[in-house]
């Protein structure tokens, strides 16, 4: 089971090659994960991040007024429709250089289908996906 002491070595993703490549770009980014995993890879990730790092809540409600760096919103899920739409066209937006780490507890995809969350968001954050636990509870093999 995870806890709050696992190390960056003892987190693994079952999408080695996506956490690659978000590693090594600026990808909007899906990160799937307990919060303690999640806020490992974005300390993890933000060596390499567009500076400012600035963190977005979604009980607040304006988006963060920025042009560059990057953008870590919590919790994903909890934006409402009219926050989900607002993000969808500020991020498709002309340029906007920033990039997008989104964090949620458990995959959106069921959520979209069901029409909860937003499809155009959903792709929009959804260019890289990271579904994050620790080594213990991935299957043999992986």
């Amino acid at each position: 089971m995870p806890n709050m002491t696992d190390t960056p070595d003892q987190i693994r993703s079952s999408h080695h090659a996506e956490w690659s490549i978000l590693r090594a770009s600026s990808l909007n980014a899906l990160l799937i994960g307990a919060p303690h995993l999640t806020a490992v890879a974005v300390g993890m990730l933000a060596r390499g991040a567009r500076s400012p790092i600035v963190r977005w809540n979604p009980a607040q409600w304006d988006i963060p007024a920025m042009v560059a760096g990057t953008l870590v919103i919590d919790d994903v899920d909890r934006l409402t429709p009219v926050q989900q739409e607002r993000l969808a066209r500020w991020i498709g937006g002309p340029g906007t250089g920033v990039q997008v780490l989104a964090l949620v507890r458990a995959p959106l995809f069921a959520d979209v289908e069901m029409g909860r969350f937003s499809a155009s968001l959903y792709y929009r954050l959804n260019t890289v996906m990271v579904e994050l636990r620790v080594q213990a509870d991935l299957p043999n093999g992986v």
